[in-house]
């Protein structure tokens, strides 16, 4: 499970170089969210931060991005 995963990172240093790298990604995407929920009129991206903690960042990212170009439309359409 989750405490096996955690545990082993730092088994060797490259597990522990691995595991950092994602922790960086994950802490900037989701400033990256934060910062694009501000300035775009977003729905439903707390979806995006569910999908993160239960999946990975393989689905938020790009969940992210679909719905970031779907409020674009969205917004271009309406004026």
């Amino acid at each position: 499970g989750w405490l096996g995963a955690v545990t082993s990172m730092g088994a060797n240093p490259a597990a522990a170089f691995a595991g950092a790298d994602l922790l960086v990604a994950i802490i900037v995407f989701w400033a990256f969210v934060y910062h694009e929920t501000r300035t775009t009129r977003l729905h439903w991206w707390w979806l995006c931060l569910v999908a993160n903690l239960t999946v990975g960042l393989s689905l938020a990212f790009p969940l992210f991005l679909l719905l970031r170009e779907l409020a674009r439309e969205r917004a271009e359409q309406a004026g």
